[in-house]
């Protein structure tokens, strides 16, 4: 039998944690000295440190035969040699900043090392003889203690003693070490340092007073459920309703608002829930009668603190509960409820395709919403794959490929997928690939001969190839492989709070930094920000003038034409900013960029003098615009609409939006109006709950409807008559 000197087992520790860290260098996000790379030593440290005390109670062995038996020779080993391999990955390798994954790796990592050994130390005053038992009866409480708050609570983040914090699955970029994590952190400390002070000092100390101190950590572990909640490190229903204080409830539904809503927006809000309920029922064949909670924030930040996640609206589906921004409703609401139905389709605890698939998850809201920024999802699908952005379906529907992807690619071919299946083969056999993810078993073909049928589908498809449109939506890196991307953010707050407080200086040189080791737009856009501030505007054309190849077949390219025929009309070079304005009107990338173009070039070539007047004075915007409206022109007219009376829909006085709108309906007779212009008065009728007049546009809208937008318009002139034939029901609620 081979015997292993018991003294080296230290080092096998050792060498255990640095194979690790170095494997960890071969990844995206863990090769960095980060969030991720601290949470994951976090763990491992919670366990070596255990080990090394299972080791220390059982053998005294003369430090003088091996340094690292000595605990702080190991131990600071232990610490040391992780932080050096990631802090050469991010440096050398990566070229990141490591100051902000410092700060992770002293808060998540370190204090791991305690929480193992006091926990180690536990097992073995518990019982010796079944101290491994123990421990591992107490690790697994420990590191699962988070599910109950995970599948019970409102909430996606959530706090943890052995790896400190979890954000979700939902990728935040933005995580900070903030003083709510602090204070959890420094709680862990006191309560296991208590645990390894009183065993440690069993010699020493009263057995009723290890008792009491053990138990009572003990015991505040086990009632954490009630105490998180007051100390704001988990978050319930009661807590977000007495920060929202708008309340709706049914037998459909609970719905929590912000107070701050106006009547108008309040009733818009509930009614759409009766009304994709109804919608949604008919559509997949079911009667869902289970009440849905639904929860609306009124800001991102709000919902980042309650909730966890800041930009992305999420659904729990097993809680029939959905979250989202008020701001993003509209585009959001009924794809979140689909998911809540899904769950009739699911299976196991949490209500979900068997194989948990993101893209069959995703695909099944986005295909049976069918409205990605009020366009058919087949339009973008086919742009993404004519203009060469083509992704693998069986990897997209096999495995978590879906966040390897730029987002809107992910979602765009999982929904027109799944909307083709269900087209081709009927909702039914979608509905019940849904509950078995099996293409062959439901579809009667694998996923190679449906990927090929699809692509055919998508090349026959009759719509207008925009390779500039594809670029805007598509043109990103995905944010698992952004370039340091945690770090980039927090810089970047960093350098915009200098900016908002006016210090441009500052402002400035960070922001140059980021571009240096980032090259990334946001950081580009932020110097030009800064130069605006400052009336450098000749420094700032000649920057993206010398950036703008770099971005030639992305997202920011357009807002590079669009910063640069701005800066070319502070400058008084009018002709190169029409040149700009120009470029983009003719590419067509968006109703913004578009409508925006048409505004700022009409009024150039009319009056440079009014045009810098336009550019000058924000407050001036809406009178000069108003002026221009009598060149009946229809962007012209849309631009104004969407910007000054749909945007102020709930600060304008009535009174003060009825004139408006009379002397707009007087003047479509002097043009013929867009399809676009038409849809945009309907919506405007729609939020003042006047759907007469809503339908009445709506149908104008349809009559020259792209085909890209005709579903849309379709469904939106649904949506107005159940609101003009169910919108009283809200009479019998107060809320």
């Amino acid at each position: 039998m081979i015997r292993i000197n018991k003294s080296i087992i230290p080092i096998i520790i050792i060498a255990f944690v640095i194979i690790l860290n170095i494997f960890f260098t071969k990844f995206p996000l863990i090769s960095l000295l980060g969030y991720e790379s601290s949470s994951i030593n976090g763990i491992i440290f919670y366990f070596v440190s255990a080990f090394f005390q299972f080791f220390q109670n059982k053998n005294s062995i003369n430090s003088n035969h091996n340094k690292f038996t000595n605990p702080k020779y190991f131990y600071s080993t232990i610490i040391f040699l992780p932080l050096l391999i990631l802090t050469f990955s991010t440096i050398i390798c990566e070229k990141c900043p490591i100051s902000n994954g410092i700060y992770f790796y002293l808060v998540l990592a370190i204090p791991s090392i305690l929480v193992g050994a006091s926990i180690a130390e536990l097992a073995i005053y518990i019982s010796n003889k079944f101290k491994f038992f123990i421990f591992a009866i107490i690790s697994i409480i420990l590191l699962l203690g988070f599910v109950p708050e995970l599948y019970f609570n409102p909430q996606i983040y959530f706090y943890n003693p052995i790896f400190g914090y979890y954000p979700g699955v939902i990728y935040d970029q933005n995580i900070k070490i903030s003083d709510k994590l602090l204070f959890y952190r420094f709680i862990t400390i006191i309560l296991t340092s208590s645990i390894l002070i009183v065993v440690k000092l069993e010699k020493y100390l009263n057995k009723k007073v290890q008792f009491v101190v053990i138990s009572l950590v003990i015991l505040l572990y086990l009632t954490s459920d009630i105490t998180k909640p007051f100390l704001k490190f988990s978050t319930t229903i009661d807590r977000i309703e007495n920060e929202l204080k708008g309340k709706f409830e049914n037998h459909n539904f609970l719905i929590l608002f912000p107070k701050s809503l106006n009547e108008k927006a309040k009733k818009i809000l509930i009614a759409e829930h009766f009304y994709f309920l109804e919608k949604n029922n008919r559509l997949l064949g079911i009667k869902f009668n289970e009440k849905v909670t639904s929860i609306i924030f009124e800001t991102g930040a709000q919902k980042k603190d309650l909730f966890g996640s800041q930009f992305a609206d999420v659904t729990k589906p097993w809680l029939n509960q959905i979250y989202i921004n008020f701001d993003n409703y509209e585009n959001s609401l009924n794809h979140e409820l689909l998911h809540v139905f899904s769950k009739k389709f699911g299976k196991g605890l949490f209500n979900l395709p068997t194989n948990y698939n993101p893209g069959l998850i995703e695909g099944f809201a986005t295909a049976f919403d069918n409205n990605f920024d009020k366009f058919d999802i087949d339009y973008f699908a086919f742009l993404a794959y004519k203009n060469k952005y083509k992704i693998s379906l069986e990897n997209l529907f096999s495995n978590f490929s879906f966040f390897s992807n730029v987002s809107s690619l992910s979602y765009i071919y999982a929904g027109s997928f799944i909307k083709y299946l269900s087209g081709k083969y009927s909702i039914q056999k979608v509905l019940e690939f849904y509950a078995n993810p099996d293409f062959e078993y439901v579809f009667q073909k694998n996923i190679q001969t449906l990927e090929n049928d699809y692509f055919n589908y998508l090349e026959n498809l009759n719509f207008d190839v925009n390779i500039h449109k594809a670029n805007l939506y598509f043109g990103r890196i995905p944010l698992v492989k952004q370039f340091c991307a945690r770090a980039m953010e927090k810089d970047l707050q960093n350098a915009w709070e200098f900016f908002h407080s006016n210090n441009f200086k500052e402002s400035g040189k960070l922001f140059r930094e980021i571009f240096n080791y980032s090259d990334s737009y946001a950081a580009l856009n932020g110097i030009v920000q800064n130069k605006i501030k400052t009336q450098n505007f000749a420094s700032a054309i000649q920057l993206l003038e010398n950036e703008k190849p770099n971005f030639q077949k992305s997202s920011y390219y357009y807002n590079i034409e669009y910063l640069l025929a701005f800066l070319y009309g502070k400058t008084k070079n009018i002709n190169s900013a029409i040149a700009n304005y120009d470029s983009l009107i003719l590419q067509n990338v968006s109703e913004f960029y578009t409508n925006s173009s048409v505004v700022y070039k009409t009024i150039a070539k009319n009056d440079s003098s009014v045009f810098n007047k336009f550019l000058d004075e924000e407050f001036s915007r809406k009178k000069i615009i108003k002026s221009f409206l009598s060149k009946n022109d229809d962007k012209i007219y849309q631009y104004y609409i969407d910007r000054y009376l749909l945007e102020n829909i709930d600060t304008l006085h009535n009174s003060e939006l009825e004139n408006e709108m009379n002397e707009i309906e007087k003047s479509l007779k002097n043009f013929k109006p867009s399809s676009d212009l038409y849809f945009l008065i309907s919506k405007y009728f729609y939020k003042n709950l006047n759907f007469h007049k809503a339908i009445e546009y709506s149908n104008l809208a349809l009559i020259n409807a792209k085909k890209e937008k005709k579903k849309i318009l379709e469904k939106f002139m649904l949506k107005v008559n159940w609101m003009k034939n169910n919108i009283d029901i809200l009479e019998n609620y107060e809320f």
